[in-house]
């Protein structure tokens, strides 16, 4: 049987070595004999520590886990000791577990991979359009097709009434060219076009080739206006000239240019009266265009034309 020397009860649990009421080391019931007059002894201020606390009245009752205040009269070692139902049984601390650091936040990562996405995005379409813009079109340069596919029957109100394929004689003006056509469309009140299409192995070949035709028309009295780019909507496609001249009227004839504008030359003295001749030459890839006609008819011409072939 164990006591506990401060409540003076005993307990049967030799396991047992506080007390559950209020937490006193327990003895054995015959070591307490030498602390039963202090046990019995009447509790003073003295032993107190001094003080003359007394305990504040319970508002909520025994059992609160509060001290109740003594009957009158009614000594402090009579009375059983305060019941707290809220102290525990010392226990062995747990160590305290750090908190979980080091982890990904999640809002940063996804919002991190969408912003390296993003600029992969606005990176990939800037390359596309800074290519589509420099250079030729993909389809074009080089040209693999039938240049019969590059002269529509229609453009606008004129409608294809020819389609001839050039000699070496023919395109000799025109520098390295593989294979070229020579074209005429037909319009109202008897206006008519002339054009030259040409292929050539690279877009390279194709500038070298209009730029020998500006330089022989040049030599032919011909206004050549700086280097231009040519443009198909929004892309660059290659370089352009317009080339003009007051020339004197005479028959025109349908046979494929450039030698038709030298015909014309030559029957230059049969007429006193003169006429604007225009030609406007560009590359689209490897490809080479050239149209010519009175006034400012190719201008408008290619305006329509570029409309239909882009």
């Amino acid at each position: 049987m164990k006591r506990c020397p401060s409540c003076a009860r005993t307990f049967d649990e030799e396991a047992l070595s506080f007390c559950p009421h209020d937490g006193s080391s327990l003895v054995s019931d015959s070591a307490a004999g030498a602390g039963d007059l202090q046990a019995t002894m009447m509790a003073t201020p003295s032993s107190l520590g001094g003080s003359s606390f007394i305990p504040p009245p319970n508002p909520s009752g025994p059992g609160s886990g509060s001290f109740n205040q003594p009957p009158p009269n009614q000594s402090w070692q009579n009375q059983p000791p305060p019941s707290n139902p809220s102290w525990q049984t010392p226990t062995t601390p747990q160590s305290a577990v750090p908190p979980k650091g080091g982890g990904i936040n999640k809002k940063l990562l996804f919002g991190g991979i969408g912003c390296v996405g993003l600029a992969v995005i606005v990176g990939i379409i800037g390359i596309v359009v800074l290519v589509a813009l420099s250079g030729p079109a993909s389809k074009m340069n080089p040209y693999k097709g039938n240049l019969r596919d590059l002269v529509p029957e229609y453009v606008g109100l004129y409608k294809r009434v020819d389609v001839d394929v050039l000699g070496e004689r023919d395109k000799k003006d025109f520098g390295k060219v593989n294979d070229a056509l020579g074209i005429a469309y037909d319009g109202l009140s008897e206006s008519k076009i002339r054009m030259f299409v040409g292929n050539y192995v690279t877009s390279k070949d194709a500038e070298d080739g209009l730029k020998s035709f500006k330089d022989k028309m040049a030599s032919d009295d011909f206004k050549a206006s700086e280097l231009e780019k040519k443009k198909l909507g929004w892309r660059t496609v290659g370089i352009r000239y317009v080339m003009t001249k007051d020339a004197s009227t005479g028959k025109v004839d349908d046979l494929v240019l450039p030698d038709g504008a030298r015909l014309l030359r030559a029957q230059a003295s049969s007429s006193t009266e003169t006429k604007k001749r225009q030609f406007i030459g560009w590359t689209n890839g490897s490809v080479v265009y050239v149209m010519a006609a009175e006034g400012d008819g190719a201008v408008e011409f290619e305006k329509v034309f570029d409309k239909e072939v882009k």
